[in-house]
């Protein structure tokens, strides 16, 4: 494992998640605070909507797949335990992001989050990123990943996932920061600037396309290290060191 500050890298390779059923279990002292909490939180935002979200259990190895055991709790659990850490309800989230190049021009996207949401407001991050809900869970329990990273990418870019020359998984991290783990993806596109900054243009989510050429990716990583998300910082590193497709070899 590699430790920074505000993230861990956890582990890399190949990665499978796993779905188990909930077997977290609370008193009813402690299912009474996370209700209070919910409550209290539904009154200053009626728009927030108790969803399955997927939390990380453990991670174990076995024919040198790395295989990561989830669960699906209630988003109220996961928002009472940021809220009040005390309460240790021993929930982690995990999604997925990505690091998206441009397979022509080496050139790396991010983008800056919108100053209206609740979390790293403004903040500098590689694009895709989101949440793993139920959709992504198969019959066999393995959580599909790569389906929701795909898209992600198109509603985060505006572009079809056509564009999507390799798609490759990199690494498990930890944002220590808010405790939400992410498994991490190599997206390759043949797509130009000039057509990202077109479709962009229908995004909403983020304020506009910022490319940065792979040779300059560690000076950008620690010349914002301030304002850059720590899932993104993680995934630079784990990309540089291991020199994944890197063109300038």
């Amino acid at each position: 494992m590699n430790y920074m500050s505000d993230y861990q890298i956890v582990t890399g390779g190949d990665i499978v998640l796993h779905h188990q059923e909930n077997s977290l279990k609370y008193s009813p002292q402690i299912e009474e605070k996370i209700s209070q909490i919910w409550e209290s939180e539904l009154k200053k935002n009626p728009n927030i909507f108790n969803d399955k979200v997927l939390s990380f259990l453990k991670i174990s190895e076995k024919n040198n797949q790395k295989i990561i055991k989830v669960t699906y709790v209630d988003y109220k659990t996961i928002l009472a335990d940021r809220k009040d850490s005390r309460l240790s309800l021993n929930v982690n989230p995990i999604g997925v992001s990505g690091i998206t190049i441009l397979k022509e021009k080496t050139q790396v996207l991010f983008s800056q989050r919108a100053f209206t949401i609740t979390e790293y407001l403004g903040y500098f991050e590689l694009v895709p990123s989101g949440h793993l809900d139920t959709s992504v869970l198969e019959d066999d329990g393995t959580i599909n990943f790569k389906s929701k990273i795909i898209s992600e990418f198109e509603e985060e870019t505006g572009l079809s996932k056509k564009s999507i020359n390799n798609l490759k998984t990199l690494c498990l991290v930890k944002d220590n920061i808010n405790r939400v783990y992410d498994v991490c993806c190599l997206l390759e596109i043949d797509t130009n600037e000039g057509q990202l900054e077109s479709s962009f243009n229908k995004v909403s989510e983020y304020e506009k396309p910022i490319f940065v050429p792979v040779s300059a990716l560690r000076e950008f990583s620690n010349n914002n290290s301030d304002k850059l998300v720590p899932t993104s910082k993680a995934i630079i590193d784990y990309y540089l060191k291991n020199k994944i497709f890197r063109k300038d070899n």
